[in-house]
């Protein structure tokens, strides 16, 4: 029987393949040429379009932009040398250039920068300007064919799912070529899980706590990949600053190259081994459940802390969309993300709030019930009631004498007049509701705790549930948000 939650999604999804490619060492100067000749074009689309605007916020199509980047350019012997190269990718980072800036004004990210010189270099072909052979088969004839560069040796992993749509080509740091292939996935079910569910909660002491819909309780060991390898990353930091070129304005010379090629590599093994390790989890996760409760988590600013160090290599947001990726290839998995917000200090017994907690606090005692938590246990197993893959033993949420004040009393300039509280009812207050039925719960949003102003809660969408109990006089009363100076009537 398959969870209310699951919906079937779009049966085919793309996504990326990845291959390690071996070209020859004039293969190597012609890739070099056609990323400069890419990076060149791409900066001069963003300064264009960006001189434009300054001078009367005149914006220009894809059209313009390309003619006057590529068509019109390869006519100044300033720019003749892009003859050289395909025209396919540059025309692609024209496209790039003119997507950037569409998503910077329609979609609010952040505005496109020029593209350097030194570090990762990369440019994308369509169908008409590359093909492959022997995608596979295990032959020594596999190769894929580059326009104006020729075949190039490929090492083919895995097969690929579909004819590839379009392929980018990139240059690691540490000098080692890939090729990016898009190809079409079928969608296929996963079968049946072992259990309906589970939560998540993540950490640094453990990487990940997770607790079972079926009340089984698994801790994830925290590797700490970067921890492990910053004894060799510091002594070759060390060296690459007395080379030649580490300060600025000199030229770099072949033994900084070198040296900084050195601690690229060992940058490329903290990140494979970390994702190898969040892959392997994710992967086993969805295989093993139906449906994943995470937490929705402010990793961004979590990282802004002192402890900015060790989450980053905890990964947690890296982990989050593993879990993402692999359930959108299965229309009968899913991932949901719920508010992280009171599930480390409440309890997971009769619901009540103990308050905040310093790090240092790995297990405690409830003050209500007298319940002994684990403090990653209790707060996954708070995730999984959350998602509405679980029940309280209770079944009911008890407003106690320790939970926080309302947010209005928390205001710096509150009210003098402020909003009257409805009565505490001591075991009346209906909690989350355990899915029921054919209800429907989208699952991409944030779900959590009831709402302290409103009677349903936020993990269910289904509004023939009555408010609660001791939010009922707030419902029948109209009153306003917590900010209004007028008292209730």
């Amino acid at each position: 029987m398959s969870h209310p939650r699951v919906r079937l999604r779009n049966m085919r999804s793309e996504r990326r393949y990845r291959y390690r490619l071996y070209p020859t060492k004039g293969q190597q100067r012609q890739l070099a040429r056609t990323f400069g000749c890419a990076r060149v074009v791409y900066n001069d689309a963003v300064a264009l379009r960006r001189n434009l605007w300054e001078q009367g916020g005149v914006k220009v199509g894809y059209g313009e932009l390309d003619r006057a980047v590529i068509t019109d350019a390869k006519k100044t012997p300033e720019r003749a040398w892009l003859s050289e190269v395909s025209t396919v990718a540059l025309q692609q980072a024209v496209r790039h250039a003119h997507r950037a800036y569409v998503n910077w004004w329609q979609h609010g990210t952040k505005p496109p920068r020029m593209r350097r010189k030194h570090g990762r270099q990369s440019f994308t072909l369509t169908q008409r300007g590359f093909r492959v052979r022997g995608a596979g088969d295990g032959s020594d004839r596999a190769r894929v064919h580059l326009a104006k560069i020729g075949w190039v040796k490929v090492a083919w992993s895995r097969p690929l799912p579909s004819e590839p749509t379009s392929v980018t080509i990139v240059r690691e740091p540490d000098g080692r070529y890939y090729a990016s292939f898009v190809c079409a996935v079928e969608q296929r079910p996963e079968g049946p899980a072992r259990t309906a569910g589970c939560g998540v909660d993540v950490g640094l002491h453990d990487l990940a706590v997770i607790v079972n819909a079926d009340g089984s309780v698994e801790k994830v060991d925290n590797p700490r990949h970067l921890r492990a390898a910053e004894r060799k990353l510091a002594r070759a930091q060390r060296a690459l600053s007395r080379k030649v070129g580490a300060r600025k304005g000199e030229k770099a010379s072949a033994n900084y190259r070198k040296q900084r090629q050195k601690v690229a590599v060992l940058h490329r093994n903290v990140r494979d081994l970390r994702a190898d390790h969040l892959r392997k989890l994710a992967r086993r996760l969805i295989h093993e459940n139906q449906v994943v409760a995470v937490e929705h988590l402010n990793v961004h600013g979590l990282a802004r802390t002192r402890m900015a160090r060790s989450i980053h290599d905890a990964a947690w947001g890296t982990l989050h969309r593993y879990l993402q990726e692999a359930a959108e290839l299965h229309p009968d998995r899913d991932v949901v993300k719920v508010n992280a917000r009171g599930t480390s200090r409440r309890c997971s017994g009769c619901g009540c709030d103990n308050g905040p907690k310093p790090l240092h606090v790995r297990a405690w005692a409830c003050s209500c019930c007298g319940a002994q938590h684990d403090r990653d246990g209790n707060a996954a197993r708070n995730i999984l009631i959350a998602a509405g893959l679980a029940e309280i033993e209770n079944g009911l949420w008890t407003r106690h004498e320790t939970d926080p004040a309302p947010r209005w009393r928390r205001r710096r300039g509150r009210s003098r007049n402020p909003p009257r509280r409805p009565p505490r009812v001591r075991g009346g207050a209906v909690g989350i509701p355990a899915l029921q039925g054919r209800e429907e719960v989208k699952p991409h949003h944030d779900v959590g705790w009831p709402s302290p102003r409103h009677g349903t809660s936020v993990a269910t969408r289904d509004q023939t549930h009555a408010p609660s109990a001791r939010h009922a006089g707030t419902a029948r009363s109209g009153c306003g948000p917590p900010r209004s100076r007028r008292p209730c009537s």
